[in-house]
């Protein structure tokens, strides 16, 4: 949830100001995520061995379907 916040904090400071410095704000969000879920990935995968692969893969998907539309909108 907090990266999710994040990146609709950050994509609202961007509709309001349009300023290209907005832009990094988005850049938090990345951190963020990262910071959250890899330690969480590795803690499944240690603790659930080759039968939590299905949760491993949702989680990765979760993450990547929040990261490339906020790299996207930095490159554009």
């Amino acid at each position: 949830m907090i990266p999710l916040m994040l990146i609709i904090i950050s994509l609202a400071i961007i509709k309001i100001t349009n300023k290209n410095v907005a832009k990094y704000t988005l850049l938090l969000a990345i951190a963020a995520m990262i910071i959250l879920y890899i330690p969480l990935i590795n803690i499944f995968h240690m603790g659930f061995s080759i039968g939590s692969l299905p949760l491993i893969f949702a989680l990765v998907m979760i993450m990547k379907s929040l990261i490339v539309p906020t790299i996207n909108k930095i490159i554009n």
